[in-house]
């Protein structure tokens, strides 16, 4: 074989070889390994078979273009942090972040250009493109400047199973009986076909001008002298990502020698899902709602307890500078790095996000912590949106501390968006953790030498007063199940709670199928059927193997469950729900988990569920003639003093002996138990038949204070001994003390570029001392002391007394079409963290 032109063919890849520290194993442009020793063999022991000498085999390449700026994506993944990377060393002239451009064989001669049909410039026609895709909202897609004032290069970002169109000048007119005209699209650092990470197509001519859905095509729009403009289709399960792209023509000459010209353009095109496109698996039905799952870059994300919901802002950001590009990397390392078709179905994307988001298993993006001291990162309550985090982790890639369910969340929506993924943030007030899959949460007590009902630390089931995820819209071919049924909103959350398959992730669970009580569709329907539907059992343990029922209740998991409503705007809700009605920008999804309360149909799904579950379990217990009935608290304030009563009744027809019994604890949000506020038993009286009585019990302030911790949550139980009956009545619930919200003074408009004052200022209700007090800031109204968002440090805060303090702002230019701008605002301390507040105003004309 001619070996100059086997040299010619793959120079390139021996130069990448010899260059590549990490001496990975080399590969040429279709992905087929190249021996290190037997190609240099004068014979074809160990070519490929494609590469075995045949006349018409042997071609001579071309390369030819512009210089590749930025690094590929490999490339960037492969550097352990930002600051190592060579762009950033400017003392040393070697690096730099411009990328050596392939070179196969030598540089086409100015004869060759004018004779074969070769690519003179391309244009991606970025503004057609991003707005016909539904991208325009993306910075990269924008003129913008780099922090160090150059000016960025703008970005193609398109989305699949659609059409976009490419204009190419030729340095001659195109001619399609004498032109070989291949386009090549590929991703990843070795692209195979099969893996669907390398397409190779030639144009489509004639009258059939339709496409495969899961094909690459192209067709000529337009031909006008040496320009042609054509469009290229995306298949609907391409691998999302960033694509290379060449223009490759092949010229023969008098004596039958085949040249490659291949055009290789410098950027790469950034492809994403598509939910407009009813060949995508995330389609979505209604497409105004896609303004608010895929588009809109701000929220809200609730949090408290059912009786008492709170709301805090959260920015989004998927679509700010830098947070596409970080999302693309993230999923790559759920991935492993590893680019094949599976990051092409949204059934494996999603998993693999909520895999990733925590840290537990890959170094993914969060740290989760429940307990202990913050000082050595971010309280989680302190974080008002997504952005801060993406890019401390990207600058440092070390998982950044630290986050709870909401910020997992938070995150979660941040980057399906940024995919092209219809995400929301859910949260599920009364929410159940079943460490062991029964579907029921089952709690043990026994009875202490003063004949007190003591819980035992035991079985791992707990009632959190909230936990937040993530549902995601997508078809569901993998199930085994000819019904669709089970397409639609699916569960997934990146909280590591339990593990599945060896790692901590869950879903996607069809919400379709947690509603049936069908634990065996999807992933991890179990834990999420019973986080919303399940039984909550208490047990007496009275001998060291007998267990009575003392109480079952059917109805106390799983309750308004919340998102917000999909109005494609910024949230224009209340930071708190305490008590009230007309709840604004809430949309109640407990319908979509569980049927009505009490129904058939809902019983019926409990059956199903405790039947898969085969840990099928029907505790019969008898009514008891008592009836307690725990007195909301709803409305009081952090410092102040107050009182929780609870109302005894006999329903039934004989007078009855009670002895009550009331406790307060304080408690985590996640149901674990912190400390005693206060116990105390009550003398036994008679009740009549018919009769009601309350019974309360007083807290002051100056008791649960050095108590309670973040969230200020508590649970009261209350127990009633029923002598005649020989049994226990027992019955708990949670709630937690108001704390102040942040009040923002400020405009409701204002000119793009203006400078405005906000006033930002709350109410200090203790009688204490407020340290270590910081505000964070982020959104798109800009900090003139902090641009790019951040901390503020102030002052330590009084006791009784008002903090407050003038903010400087101007809204962001980019986007411009946009007229919404948004600030977020979290007031964090010691003593009182978690006060929120937010503001958006309208740019005028």
């Amino acid at each position: 074989m001619d070996l100059l032109s086997l040299f010619n063919r793959h120079f390139d890849m021996y130069s990448r070889y010899r260059n590549n520290s990490r001496r990975a194993i080399p590969t040429d442009r279709r992905g087929d390994y190249i021996p290190r020793y037997t190609n240099r063999r004068r014979n074809n022991n160990g070519l490929p078979s494609y590469m075995r000498h045949t006349e018409s085999s042997i071609r001579r390449t071309r390369s030819y273009g512009p210089q590749r700026l930025k690094p590929r994506p490999w490339e960037r993944d492969n550097r352990p942090s930002t600051a190592d990377h060579p762009a950033n060393d400017s003392t040393d002239t070697t690096n730099t972040n411009e990328v050596p451009k392939p070179t196969i064989g030598r540089e086409a001669t100015p004869e060759e250009l004018t004779t074969v049909l070769t690519v003179k410039n391309i244009n991606l026609n970025i503004d057609d493109n991003v707005k016909l895709h539904h991208t325009d909202k993306y910075e990269n897609t924008m003129e913008r400047e780099g922090e160090d004032g150059k000016t960025l290069d703008r970005e193609l970002v398109i989305r699949r199973a659609a059409e976009f169109q490419v204009t190419i000048e030729f340095y001659r007119p195109y001619n399609k009986k004498q032109d070989d005209l291949t386009f090549i699209f590929k991703t990843g650092e070795h692209p195979l076909p099969k893996a669907g990470t390398l397409a190779s197509f030639k144009l489509q001519e004639g009258a059939d001008r339709s496409y495969k859905p899961d094909s690459w095509g192209a067709r000529i729009v337009k031909l006008d002298g040496n320009f042609m403009t054509m469009a290229v289709y995306v298949p609907a399960k391409c691998v999302i990502g960033e694509w290379e792209f060449v223009v490759k023509t092949i010229f023969e000459d008098k004596d039958g020698k085949k040249t490659s010209f291949r055009y290789e353009y410098p950027e790469d095109i950034i492809i994403l899902l598509n939910p407009w496109s009813s060949d995508d698996a995330v389609c979505y039905p209604t497409e105004k709602l896609l303004d608010e799952y895929v588009l809109n870059d701000g929220g809200a994300l609730f949090y408290g307890n059912y009786r008492q919901i709170g709301s805090r802002g959260w920015n989004f950001g998927q679509f700010a500078d830098g947070i596409l590009d970080a999302s693309l990397h993230i999923l790559r390392k759920a991935f492993g790095f590893k680019i094949d078709g599976n990051m092409g179905d949204p059934v494996q994307i999603s998993r693999a996000l909520s895999r990733i988001v925590n840290n537990n298993d890959d170094n993914g993006v969060l740290v989760g912590k429940w307990s202990g001291g913050y000082d050595d990162g971010t309280r989680p309550t302190a974080w008002t949106g997504s952005i801060k985090i993406i890019q401390q982790y990207m600058e440092t890639k070390e998982p950044v501390q630290y986050g709870q369910c909401w910020v997992f969340s938070g995150v979660v929506t941040t980057i399906c968006r940024a995919l092209g993924l219809p995400c929301r943030s859910v949260t599920n007030f009364a929410s159940a953790h079943d460490s062991d899959l029964s579907c029921t949460i089952d709690k043990v007590y026994i009875l202490d030498d003063d004949d007190d009902l003591i819980k035992l630390d035991i079985g791992g089931d707990s009632v959190w007063n909230f936990h937040v995820w993530n549902e995601v819209y997508m078809q569901r071919p993998d199930l085994p199940t000819s019904s669709t049924d089970y397409n639609g909103w699916q569960v997934i959350d990146a909280t590591p709670q339990e593990r599945s398959d060896g790692f901590f992730c869950l879903g996607p669970a069809p919400v379709a199928a947690v509603k049936k009580g069908a634990i065996n569709i999807g992933k991890d329907t179990p834990f999420v059927f019973a986080e919303v539907n399940a039984d909550s059992i208490d047990w007496l343990l009275d001998d060291v193997d007998e267990y009575y029922v003392l109480n079952v209740v059917k109805d106390k998991i799983g309750k308004k469950i919340s998102t917000k409503e999909p109005t494609g705007k910024r949230f224009r809700g209340n930071l708190s729900y305490f008590g009230r009605r007309g709840d604004i920008d809430r949309e109640d999804l407990t319908l979509s988990y569980k049927y009505e309360e009490g129904t058939s149909e809902e019983r019926d799904a409990v059956a199903l569920a405790a039947k898969l579950s085969n840990t099928d379990k029907n505790p019969y217990i008898t009514d008891s003639m008592i009836e307690l009935k725990l007195e909301d608290q709803d409305e009081v304030i952090v410092g102040k003093d107050f009182s929780y009563s609870v109302m005894v009744k006999n329903v039934g027809d004989k007078s009855l002996t009670i002895k009550v019994g009331m406790k307060i604890e304080s408690m985590t949000y996640y149901g674990d138990a912190v400390d005693m506020i206060i116990h105390k038993k009550f003398d036994k009286m008679k009740i009549q038949a018919g009769q009601e009585t309350k019974i309360k019990l007083d807290v002051p302030a100056d008791l649960y204070l050095p108590k309670v911790v973040e969230h200020f949550a508590m649970k009261v139980t209350a127990t009633c001994l029923v002598t005649e009956e020989h049994r226990r009545v027992i019955l708990e619930d949670d709630f937690r003390l108001r704390r102040p919200d942040l009040t923002i003074e400020a405009p409701e408009t204002c000119k793009p570029g203006e400078t405005i004052k906000i006033k930002v200022y709350f109410d200090n209700p203790m009688n204490k001392t407020l340290t270590k007090c910081k505000l964070m800031i982020e959104g798109s109204l800009r900090s003139t002391e902090i641009p790019n968002g951040g901390t503020i440090d102030f002052p330590d805060v009084p006791g009784n007394s008002r903090w407050e303090t003038i903010l400087t702002v101007k809204p962001k230019i980019k986007p411009t079409k946009l007229k919404e701008r948004d600030l977020f605002l979290s007031f964090d301390c010691v003593e009182l963290p978690d006060i929120v507040g937010f503001h958006g105003l309208d740019l005028s004309d």
